[in-house]
C-alpha cells in the first residue's frame, strides 16, 4: 500500500505538468487565432490587447512597431473584412512565461467577385502576462500570393 501512494506521489507532479503544458500551448495557439481575428475585424481594442507594448512585426521586408501597425490598420478600414484565416501550427514550445509557435497561415481574401489567396510561413513569440498570452514578436514570410475571380 505504501509503495502505491509513494509512486502516485511521485507520478500525480508529472501529469499535472504534462496538462499545464498542453493547456499553455493551447492557449498560445489560440492567441494567434485571436490575434488574426481583431486584425481581420479592426478591432483595434482587442488586437492591442493581444499584443505587448514593445510589440514587433517583420512583414515582408519591413518593420513596425505596434502603433505602426495600428495606423497600418486604420488606414485601410476595409482591406480585410472578407478574410478567412486557416491554420496549421507546427510546433508550440513553451518555456515558463514565454511561448514561441510556428505556422502556416492560409488566407483567402474577398474582394467582391474576387478572392485573394495567401500562403504565409510564420513564428510568433509571446509573453505571458496578467491579460493572458501576448505577442512580443511575429514574423511573416509570404509564400504564396494570387488572385482570381470566383464564378457568379
Amino acid at each position: 500500500m505504501n509503495v502505491v501512494r509513494v509512486l502516485l506521489a511521485m507520478l500525480l507532479p508529472m501529469v499535472s505538468a504534462s496538462a499545464i503544458a498542453a493547456d499553455d500551448a493551447s492557449a498560445a495557439t489560440q492567441t494567434i487565432v485571436a490575434y488574426y481575428a481583431a486584425w481581420a475585424a479592426h478591432d483595434v481594442a482587442r488586437y492591442r490587447n493581444l499584443c505587448t507594448p514593445d510589440y514587433l512585426i517583420l512583414d515582408n521586408g519591413e518593420i513596425s512597431n505596434l502603433d505602426q501597425d495600428v495606423a497600418y490598420l486604420r488606414a485601410h478600414p476595409e482591406a480585410w473584412r472578407g478574410r478567412t484565416d486557416h491554420f496549421d501550427f507546427r510546433k508550440v514550445i513553451v518555456r515558463g512565461d514565454e511561448a514561441y509557435v510556428v505556422y502556416f497561415l492560409n488566407s483567402e481574401i474577398r474582394h467582391g467577385k474576387l478572392v485573394e489567396h495567401r500562403r504565409y510561413l510564420e513564428s510568433a513569440a509571446l509573453r505571458r502576462g496578467p491579460p493572458g498570452w501576448q505577442v512580443f514578436l511575429l514574423h511573416s514570410t509570404k509564400l504564396i500570393s494570387g488572385t482570381k475571380q470566383t464564378p457568379g
